[in-house]
């Protein structure tokens, strides 16, 4: 009997700040307990639209998502090789847009 009165006494504060850190993680209300409150609302920073005009802009950490609407010009000839966010491109930005230009996109999840 002696040795379920030790082991109650070394279990027992284990159980009890496994329960408590539970209780908390569930969100129970109860005095003392760290609380977080939300207003719901999250704000997404608007991602600026890609566009050429008379030079290539820098396309560096652009989305491939994002690389769409140049795949809809006549006057481009898209590659994309990858997946993730562009990592390089092909010409270089500031290069001086040409009639049927090619544009060479390298993505990755390289941050």
């Amino acid at each position: 009997a002696k040795g379920e009165t030790y082991a109650g006494r070394i279990v027992a504060p284990v159980i009890a700040e496994a329960a408590s850190m539970i209780i908390d993680h569930i969100g129970f209300a109860r005095a003392g307990a760290a609380f977080f409150s939300h207003s719901g609302v999250i704000s997404v920073p608007e991602i600026p639209e890609v566009s050429v005009g008379a030079v290539l802009p820098d396309f560096t950490g652009t989305p491939k998502r994002l690389l769409a609407p140049l795949l809809t010009r006549d006057d481009l000839r898209i590659l994309i090789e990858g997946e993730g966010y562009v990592i390089s491109q092909m010409p270089p930005p500031g290069t001086p847009v040409t009639a049927d230009m090619a544009l060479e996109f390298r993505l990755g999840w390289e941050g």
